[in-house]
């Protein structure tokens, strides 16, 4: 009985707050001149507001749609999150950061739950496994290495990642590694990327993107070469040094161009300090648009997810 008079004192009470808010309603009577003078302003300010809106210019999105801010963020309705592991021993101090995605949907299992997919699992495993077996390699690396240090200078292992292009077809991540052994003159940097095929869960080879027999190697070659000249242009004397280092570094040989990422507007690669320039000059970088490679380009392959 309790709960039935319960039920009825509330909608008591929501009948009450009806009769108070119509109660709040006011009505204003026009007679029918007025009427009109009313109507037609009325439509003169709608016609003016569509005329304002259609002469509207379109708005763009952003350049980099398909790049989440530093330290994570969403694009195309995948959020990409910051995942971070630090470890310090007596002699090392160890700190990794790598991306993690979110919002991926299992294609294989016909358009299935957000997230949680083959997929899914594959992309954010290679993530993780990438990161941390480099953490083992330069771990082990600096532990064999380091010197006696008297003021007990640690070796370090700082690697985290730039994600370059992130969509539900396609990843690509830069990973860099600060590495620092105990006694040595300075840090070195080094690069590792990765490459994805969210839809088949494969690493994407430079290979893959291009038809059988194009010789992607040497096309990369001239083009970096001729970019990489142009930014030391003004290098005054040093530039022929510089030159010489350059065409060294940037081959025909696969091995110069490991370090890769892509995005719609084309390639990027990625030289480390002494690869192409002495290490004041710091690390390189080389942007090749789609449109100086569309002639190699594999219409089928993995690039047609990036390009027009």
């Amino acid at each position: 009985m309790g709960m039935v008079m319960a039920v009825q004192k509330n909608g008591t009470i929501a009948g009450d707050r009806a009769k108070a808010r119509n109660s709040m309603k006011t009505t204003t009577s026009f007679p029918p001149a007025a009427q009109i003078t009313i109507l037609i302003a009325g439509l003169a300010v709608l016609g003016a507001g569509l005329v304002w809106f259609a002469g509207r210019a379109p708005t763009s999105p952003a350049a980099n749609a398909n790049v989440p801010a530093a330290g994570g963020g969403q694009t195309d309705g995948l959020t990409v999150r910051t995942e971070t592991f630090t470890e310090e021993t007596p002699t090392v101090d160890v700190k990794v950061s790598y991306p993690q995605v979110d919002g991926i949907v299992d294609i294989s299992a016909g358009g299935g739950s957000a997230f949680g997919g083959e997929q899914a699992e594959m992309l954010n495993g290679e993530l993780e496994s990438t990161a941390i077996a480099w953490m083992d390699e330069f771990s082990r690396e600096v532990a064999d290495t380091a010197s006696p240090d008297p003021l007990g200078t640690k070796s370090t292992v700082d690697i985290s990642a730039t994600v370059a292009f992130v969509s539900p077809e396609v990843m690509s991540v830069r990973y860099d590694a600060n590495v620092y052994s105990a006694g040595a003159a300075h840090p070195n940097l080094f690069y590792k990327t990765l490459n994805w095929n969210v839809v088949h869960a494969a690493e994407i080879r430079a290979d893959d993107l291009f038809v059988n027999e194009a010789d992607w190697i040497t096309r990369f070659s001239e083009l970096a070469i001729a970019d990489l000249e142009r930014q030391f242009a003004d290098a005054g004397d040093d530039f022929e040094a510089m030159s010489t280092d350059i065409r060294a570094g940037a081959s025909a040989e696969a091995d110069n161009f490991q370090a890769w990422t892509m995005d719609r507007d084309g390639i990027t690669l990625h030289f480390e300090p002494y690869q192409v320039a002495a290490y004041a000059a710091g690390p390189q970088h080389v942007e090749i648009p789609w449109r100086a490679l569309v002639s190699m380009l594999d219409v089928l392959g993995p690039a047609a997810y990036l390009t027009p």
